[in-house]
């Protein structure tokens, strides 16, 4: 019997596409994210050197005051647990480097443009290597969220050359050109738990067109959404 059979959401087209996915940062992003698919039976790599403090409990992430002084990367797998999931969580609690691996699907929630460039530029050789061993590369995406108090973006690359072309040379800036944000406006709840689910949006629709061999669901390039005006735009490339 499969896993997913008799869930209430089973009867998707992409119920049945359970993956191995690398989720960098289990922070304000990373943390709903995880939740939300493993909810879904994805096994998860969660990777991250941080301890919860208080202003973690605080703030826009999945933690709880009795996770203080814990490792993100445990305290997290603990929640999803208790939320009655049956997928695999692999905690790795160290900051990312390319020796920890990749996988097919890698999506990151961090705080800093450094890091991104470092996951990106290691899913992208990840996926290049497999291209010269005449693997399939079209099940590989690489999901980038960014998120304000207000605001949350999602860039979901492909292994396409235009969208790798366009991500590298325009959204990964350096840290210097990155405008600082006053602490007080950096994160809420209801913004990190609504990042996750367009990620996980993504991630659905994606594994959808790629089981069914077509582009039939969305899956844009860049999302962008402000809640003051609740303005959601998507953009493709």
């Amino acid at each position: 019997m499969l896993k997913n059979e008799g869930k209430r959401w089973s009867g998707f087209e992409w119920a049945d596409q359970q993956k191995d996915i690398m989720l960098i940062g289990a922070g304000g992003i990373g943390s709903w994210t995880a939740l939300s698919l493993s909810r879904i039976l994805h096994n998860l790599y969660i990777i991250d050197g941080d301890t919860i403090d208080e202003t973690n409990v605080q703030g826009g992430q999945l933690f709880r005051k009795s996770d203080i002084g814990s490792k993100k990367v445990m305290a997290v797998t603990s929640i999803c647990e208790q939320f009655g999931c049956e997928n695999k969580i692999y905690p790795v609690d160290a900051m990312y480097t390319p020796e920890v691996g990749m996988t097919d699907i890698c999506i990151t929630g961090l705080d800093n443009m450094a890091a991104r460039k470092l996951c990106f530029e290691s899913w992208l050789d990840y996926v290049k290597a497999k291209k010269e061993n005449g693997q399939d590369t079209s099940g590989c995406i690489f999901i980038d969220g960014r998120m304000a108090g207000e605001l949350c973006e999602v860039f979901a690359v492909q292994f396409k050359e235009e969208q790798i072309k366009e991500y590298s040379e325009n959204w990964l800036f350096t840290d210097e050109e990155v405008e600082e944000i006053e602490c007080t406006l950096k994160q809420t709840t209801f913004m990190a738990m609504g990042i996750g689910s367009f990620i996980t949006s993504t991630v659905c629709n994606f594994l959808y067109n790629n089981k069914l061999g077509a582009e039939i669901r969305e899956v844009p390039f860049h999302q962008r959404f402000f809640s003051p005006i609740l303005d959601h735009k998507t953009w493709q490339k």
